[in-house]
């Protein structure tokens, strides 16, 4: 039986509202979303596992994946950073309050991500996603990441439940593939359509 669900917020629950992109595109003659998707995949294996969260002594490197003149990109990069933290970078999805509050009648609510100091200051202004969660589990904070076994079990933990009374939801498939593989009930995410759908089948009550 399904006692509690766990989210990711990230492209599931919240997403970016493209700001930046639209400046990378500008400022560094880049694909701004790709650049940014390509960002946030090296962010799984360096910032957001770094206590300190922040990408910014990995600027560097990341020139010269993207081949970058420093001298012109690396001021850009950390204005971007800055600017987001200062302003924000992002929105929460117009279904997720209502779901999340009518789930929490029946289920205990966790969020797990993997994200720097930015998803910590993106959740701490948007109060109104915060308190609908029990327990918070963020990659930075831990120190491992999705999709590595232990930060479930550090989620699990403090639930204090089994994997087998968890359900976990996630856009990225190879998330949702560690979870199964530890017996935690999971939802590879699409779209909100497809979501309702899938916990139907699975009889969760909302």
């Amino acid at each position: 039986m399904i006692k509690a669900i766990i989210f990711d917020l990230w492209e599931t629950i919240a997403d970016d509202d493209g700001k930046y992109s639209y400046i990378i595109d500008n400022e560094l003659g880049l694909d701004g979303k790709e650049f940014l998707k390509g960002f946030w995949h090296l962010g799984t294996a360096r910032w957001h596992i770094d206590k300190k969260g922040t990408p910014i002594r990995y600027f560097s490197e990341i020139c010269e994946i993207y081949q970058l003149d420093k001298n012109k990109s690396l001021p850009v990069l950390k204005k971007i950073w800055k600017e987001s933290l200062r302003e924000g970078s992002g929105y929460v999805y117009d279904w997720t309050i209502p779901m999340l509050r009518k789930l929490k009648d029946n289920y205990e609510l966790a969020l797990l991500s993997n994200t720097g100091i930015d998803g910590a200051s993106f959740i701490e202004e948007n109060k109104s996603l915060k308190k609908l969660f029990d327990i918070i589990v963020l990659s930075y904070k831990v120190g491992c990441a999705k999709p590595d076994k232990k930060i479930y079990s550090i989620c699990l933990n403090k639930l204090g439940l089994a994997p087998d009374q968890c359900l976990f939801i996630d856009n990225k498939k190879e998330n949702v593939i560690a979870a199964k593989k530890i017996g935690i009930n999971s939802i590879l995410y699409t779209d909100y359509r497809h979501l309702k759908k899938d916990l139907i089948k699975l009889k969760i009550k909302f």
